[in-house]
């Protein structure tokens, strides 16, 4: 709501500046106890272009008045460094559908308990290692016969074939250091669930919802083909 209020009062400080600077005055007054949390696609980027430029008077806004702005997307570190370094943020953001948070190292005063150093970046994470993540899915794999793939497995070329990203971003999609994207090669039953939920450290993913049965698993993964399997429950 915010980010569409300060768009709002952007494209009226033209007809009514007084409204304008009694906005410009709260946001100065509050900017060190907001934080502003955005998704990307469909929300602060064109579901469709990907552009940002509509959202840019509140970007300025923010920037203006010195409020963090925290993405927040099932993309990955790779994929939102990027991003963040185009819209010159210096801010932590929150990757791969909420199971790490990176923040740019420097960014606090005072060291951060928990964190991990990362090619620049300082991470936590919110469940086991990718490493436990495949070495578990493998395992069901191999014990169950069952018939599906993960990013791990497939090339660049394949994932960008897969998902309709360019060769550039599947490779930068790749780049998981959270969780597991899964395609089935068959349609699911109930059975290739069974393992994960015996475990309460993991959660299946899938579209824009988090499932707390094996049946509501199986009626995303039939209609998509897809879920994502990430490494902790999000109570």
């Amino acid at each position: 709501m915010l980010i569409i209020w300060v768009s709002y009062t952007a494209a009226c400080k033209d007809q009514d500046p007084g409204f304008q600077s009694i906005i410009d005055s709260v946001m100065s007054t509050l900017s060190h106890l907001l934080l502003v949390f955005t998704d990307l696609d469909g929300c602060l980027l064109d579901h469709f272009t990907y552009d940002y430029e509509l959202a840019r008077p509140a970007l300025d806004q923010l920037k203006q008045s010195k409020v963090p702005l925290i993405l927040s997307s099932s993309k990955t570190l790779a994929e939102l460094a990027e991003l963040s370094a185009e819209l010159k943020l210096r801010t932590p953001f929150i990757v791969e559908n909420g199971a790490g948070v990176v923040i740019p190292d420097g960014y606090f005063s005072t060291a951060v308990s928990g964190l991990v150093y990362h090619q620049g970046w300082w991470l936590k994470a919110f469940g086991p290692a990718l490493s436990e993540i495949l070495t578990t899915l493998h395992k069901i794999r191999e014990e169950n016969g069952f018939r599906f793939s993960g990013f791990s497995d497939m090339s660049s070329p394949e994932v960008a074939d897969l998902t309709g990203l360019s060769l550039p971003r599947a490779e930068m999609a790749k780049q998981r250091l959270f969780t597991e994207p899964v395609m089935w090669q068959v349609k699911p039953t109930g059975r290739c669930f069974q393992g994960l939920y015996k475990n309460p450290d993991y959660a299946i993913y899938g579209a824009e919802d988090s499932f707390t049965s094996p049946a509501a698993a199986i009626k995303v993964a039939r209609s998509t083909g897809c879920v994502n399997v990430i490494s902790r429950k999000l109570e």
